[in-house]
């Protein structure tokens, strides 16, 4: 019976493919997703399906238009898990996302680090209406739901307060988004316990959705590396849903050599049945903010006014800089700092150490 619905499926598609495509690509060296190695095929498009894979001439495939690839390698759009575009696709300058797409990336997702929006539904419309250049899917930010019931302090929710941020959660994986994201690392994010995370990531996998996490510690500033791929392995296995840890990376003097360490941990959970992965940039530099690399989070308990009080008092502000003093040298020392995107024009481009000598 399978062998037959097979048969009956390929003529359908052969009879199919018969017809007319709208776009044949002709001649390219096909990579198809499936780890095969590459060969030359042919693609024919019909609307916006793939209708024909295969030697086009011998089939007489028949196009409205050709694109020759000789040369050339043909494969699915490649999905970008981690890509910061939320503000460059609510922008008409930068919603086609041509950056992406110049680089074979079709899909991105979004609403990473814990900062993804609460009301998901609005900001999909958005795009629907205004229209966007790659496919997108969105995840809730752990960090926008904490913000929105407990502001920025570094207490635990009340029950009626953790059934709140679960009911965010829930009305956003029900608007559409893929799962939920937190950046632990982060204030006022690093406030919240395991337990606390498990609770709202609970409600994410109810609704099938997965956990993205920038971890809580990538070097030696809490729980550190291992602890931090512990912790999520935890959140993965108690909450019941798919965990992917983004940029993994042993940062800092402290982690190097500890890679090998991870990828065991990873492996181990693995084999243990949690479905967890993580994914790496093919560069040595990361980005972030000189706020979140260098303050201890204390110091950023209640917002940018509390730390201006505790900057304004000399005890307070003289162990922010001995923490922060220690902050940096776990990653690296001044000279690793590069401030990118100041208000000041005259900063930007320079190094932290070029900065201090500017007077």
């Amino acid at each position: 019976m399978n062998r037959l619905v097979t048969l009956f499926a390929i003529l359908a598609l052969s009879a199919f493919a018969q017809q007319p495509v709208d776009i044949l690509i002709q001649g390219g060296q096909l990579i198809d997703g499936t780890d095969a190695a590459a060969r030359s095929a042919d693609v024919g498009l019909r609307a916006d399906r793939i209708v024909f894979v295969g030697d086009s001439a011998k089939a007489g495939i028949r196009a409205s238009r050709t694109i020759q690839a000789h040369g050339l390698i043909v494969s699915p759009g490649l999905i970008d898990p981690h890509a910061h575009v939320m503000e460059d696709l609510s922008d008409p300058r930068h919603r086609a996302n041509e950056n992406y797409l110049r680089q074979g990336v079709t899909t991105v997702i979004t609403g990473n680090d814990g900062a993804g929006p609460i009301n998901v539904k609005t900001a999909l419309d958005k795009w629907k209406t205004s229209g966007i250049g790659t496919n997108v899917g969105l995840l809730v930010g752990y960090g926008s739901v904490r913000q929105e019931i407990l502001a920025s302090s570094s207490r635990a929710p009340t029950p009626r307060e953790l059934d709140s941020m679960r009911g965010l959660v829930g009305k956003a994986m029900a608007e559409g988004a893929f799962g939920m994201s937190t950046g632990l690392f982060y204030t006022p994010q690093n406030f919240g316990t395991t337990e606390e995370v498990i609770a709202l990531a609970q409600v994410a996998a109810q609704s099938g959705g997965i956990y993205d996490s920038h971890m809580r510690d990538e070097s030696t500033y809490s729980i550190g590396l291992l602890g931090s791929v512990q912790e999520t392995i935890r959140i993965g296995r108690e909450a019941g849903i798919p965990v992917h840890i983004s940029h993994i990376k042993a940062l800092g003097v402290d982690t190097w050599g500890k890679s090998t360490d991870v990828i065991a941990l990873v492996r181990k959970a693995r084999a243990e049945g949690v479905r967890i992965t993580a994914d790496q940039y093919p560069y040595s530099a990361s980005g972030s903010s000189l706020n979140a690399s260098l303050l201890p989070p204390w110091s950023q308990e209640g917002g940018a006014a509390r730390l201006s009080e505790r900057l304004d008092d000399p005890a307070q502000r003289a162990k922010i800089a001995t923490e922060a003093t220690e902050n940096m040298r776990r990653r690296g020392g001044a000279n690793s700092f590069l401030l990118t995107s100041p208000r000041d024009a005259a900063i930007r481009g320079k190094r932290l150490d070029e900065i201090a000598k500017m007077g």
